[in-house]
């Protein structure tokens, strides 16, 4: 199903067809389209092996790059993000993130979106508030870097101040006693273990002091 939506930038406007996919798990938009309109794009963290809609490998291998577009539907605006890639004839492909946000009514048996879900208005997002997100982004890794750098340089500090305990000779023979992982675990079984067993009257807590071991 293919629907009107009108395309406007700081720079141009123009109105296409979007194609509408519930089987897309994401929005898509073609590279010569987002150039025609100088929508700009930004690099994946990493690169995403994609599918045609009828299951036939992407010509142009994984997808490297993103635009984030201001979509208005039915008076709602949202953020979506549009993945660039080789959509052959097509220019826009409104997918199930679009849908799910929206929830646009249709006519399926006419093919048709119902009139008060129009205009599609797909607008380029302000480029100062993109540097600026990128300033934020790139601010808050380095502190984090810092960060860490600091912590691990402290922690290497406190080692070269730390002296490791050692057992004395003459009590080698019980280091087990002192051993801290020895004592996260239980005694071994013996032949003489058994249950204690509490009497059918026997009060499930005592109201007593209760004195420290040490």
């Amino acid at each position: 199903m293919h629907i009107p939506v009108s395309i406007r930038t700081s720079n141009t406007m123009a109105d296409t067809k979007a194609l509408v996919d519930s089987r897309a798990t994401d929005c898509f938009m073609s590279e010569d389209f987002v150039q025609q309109m100088k929508l700009g794009r930004r690099p994946l963290q990493r690169p995403r092996k994609i599918w045609n809609i009828d299951n036939t490998a992407n010509h142009d291998g994984p997808i490297t790059h993103y635009v984030d577009l201001d979509v208005q539907t039915n008076g709602t605006r949202k953020m979506l993000r549009f993945l660039i890639t080789n959509i052959r004839h097509e220019n826009i492909i409104l997918g199930y993130p679009w849908m799910a946000v929206f929830e646009p009514q249709f006519t399926w048996k006419n093919g048709t979106i119902h009139e008060q879900v129009l205009p599609i208005i797909i607008q380029s997002v302000n480029p100062s508030q993109i540097i600026g997100d990128q300033i934020i982004a790139q601010a808050q890794t380095k502190m984090s870097h810092v960060r860490a750098t600091t912590l691990t340089e402290l922690a290497i500090k406190a080692q070269q101040y730390t002296k490791k305990v050692e057992v004395p000779q003459e009590y080698q023979q019980f280091a087990k006693v002192f051993s801290e992982e020895e004592s996260k675990r239980y005694p071994p079984k013996r032949a003489w273990d058994h249950a204690i067993e509490f009497k059918k009257d026997a009060p499930e807590a005592i109201d007593c002091k209760v004195y420290p071991m040490n």
